[in-house]
């Protein structure tokens, strides 16, 4: 399967979309998005209104009657497939499947600030979206809202039947504000930097229960751990594959193997190993690298960080420090997260678990809508991301209140500017590309080689 893209994992720190895909990013490779929403040769009038599939979208099944949602982890060029996983639906446990492209219909989209999309709606007539606007025509997303509905939990950490609809994600905060590239501050030092990769220690409960004689504070009861660094760890993984982080309630399989080895780096809070048994061992199930506990995970919380320091800022009391600090081994309480409005907003995906009047909520869907400044000036406010296609563009395309400098072709002539791009058609504006490295005036040389 080809990564196209998608939400970013705390379990296995992928990257987030923008540094995965390109598509549709300024700053991206990736490739030739100008042809991706383009319909395959024979495709209905229908299903050109609506966007492609791509990894990490929100889907539904065209076949399947009860609406279910799910989200595409790959895509396979080659087959034409998706492998998509599927929301629990009526009690039953999560499950996954090989979908055809066709029969997916993409109900939501990530969009943040600065991609570059087209519309995907042909209702007007050939060649125009409902708006009347050229199909070609490309705009940049200058603003984003995104809603929630919010799956209420009980105390036990099990799903209550209570839908929250339409929350506004900006009102609410990760349980776990950290992601891959997350914008940091050094609270004492004063330096600005990049998180790199980070450890989450996972409080976690087994279902065997330790006898009368525990020596451990509280008698009988569950035996419970703190586990460190537990998703750069082998050997701890979640039940149910549908969901992609470490959450307070989910379930977790722990390989005996690993735990009684020392591999994993464990702290008893109650109870001890000699008192885990493994749900294999009741079945007669395979050998001791097969075995496997299960539990549930009470708390999630981030260890420490790993940071690459950039520059120095300025503190609100005292000085920065002249050297950056250490890049490993930072403890969160250390920094202060940078995360604007834009990005806690595009961060949730399905599966998500918050804190929601106090209490915990899966996310159980996601609707974005987005604001689209498009090369003409024109600007839509509110549009569904899920009739937005990414697309890239080439050296050649310009969006308003860009800034750029005039390129000569005269090798003695002066460079001027910068200027200030009001539409595409602006005389003045150069492109991105040399004009002699792409094929331009000079084919090579000149002024505009090297780009």
């Amino acid at each position: 399967p080809v990564p196209l893209g998608g939400p970013p994992s705390r379990g296995t720190q992928a990257a987030p979309p923008a540094a995965v895909a390109g598509a549709g990013r300024r700053d991206g490779g990736g490739g030739d998005g100008m042809a991706q929403d383009k319909p395959k040769e024979g495709t209905s009038a229908a299903r050109t209104s609506e966007a492609q599939v791509m990894q990490g979208d929100v889907v539904r099944s065209r076949v399947r009657s009860n609406g279910q949602l799910g989200w595409v982890c790959c895509i396979t060029p080659e087959t034409d497939e998706g492998h998509v996983y599927w929301q629990p639906h009526s009690g039953a446990p999560a499950a996954d499947s090989r979908e055809p492209l066709g029969s997916l219909q993409c109900a939501d989209r990530a969009l943040i600030p600065g991609d570059i999309v087209r519309r995907c709606d042909i209702g007007a007539g050939e060649g125009q979206d409902r708006g009347g606007r050229e199909r070609d025509a490309m705009g940049m997303v200058v603003g984003t809202e995104v809603l929630l509905d919010l799956q209420m939990m009980d105390a036990q950490l099990q799903k209550d039947g209570t839908v929250r609809r339409s929350v506004p994600a900006s009102s609410l905060r990760h349980l776990v504000p950290i992601r891959l590239v997350t914008w940091v501050v050094h609270r004492a030092d004063g330096w600005l930097g990049r998180v790199q990769s980070w450890d989450e220690d996972l409080v976690i409960r087994f279902k065997d229960r330790c006898s009368s004689g525990c020596s451990t504070p509280g008698g009988s009861g569950p035996s419970r751990c703190r586990v460190r660094a537990a998703n750069l760890k082998q050997g701890l993984s979640i039940s149910e594959s549908f969901y992609r982080d470490f959450f307070p309630g989910l379930a977790v399989s722990v390989s005996l193997q690993e735990f009684r080895s020392g591999n994993l780096e464990v702290e008893w809070l109650t109870g001890d190993a000699t008192r885990i048994s493994a749900g294999s061992e009741a079945n007669g199930e395979g050998t001791n690298a097969a075995q496997k506990a299960e539990a549930v995970i009470e708390e999630v919380c981030v260890g420490t960080a790993r940071v690459e320091w950039l520059a120095q800022v300025p503190l609100r009391r005292g000085t920065s420090s002249e050297q950056p600090p250490r890049s490993d081994g930072c403890p969160e309480d250390k920094l202060l997260f940078l995360l604007g409005e834009a990005e806690c907003s595009s961060r949730w995906a399905l599966g998500d678990r918050l804190r929601f009047d106090g209490n915990l909520a899966e996310v159980c869907n996601v609707e974005t809508f987005v604001d689209v400044r498009w090369q003409d000036d024109a600007l839509s406010v509110r549009v569904p991301a899920r009739e937005l296609q990414l697309c890239n563009p080439d050296a050649f395309s310009f969006f308003p209140s860009e800034l750029v400098c005039q390129r000569s072709l005269d090798e003695g002539a002066s460079v001027v500017g910068p200027f200030r791009a009001t539409s595409p058609s602006t005389p003045s504006a150069g492109s991105r590309g040399g004009a002699g490295s792409g094929g331009g005036a000079g084919s090579g040389g000149g002024a505009g080689s090297g780009g």
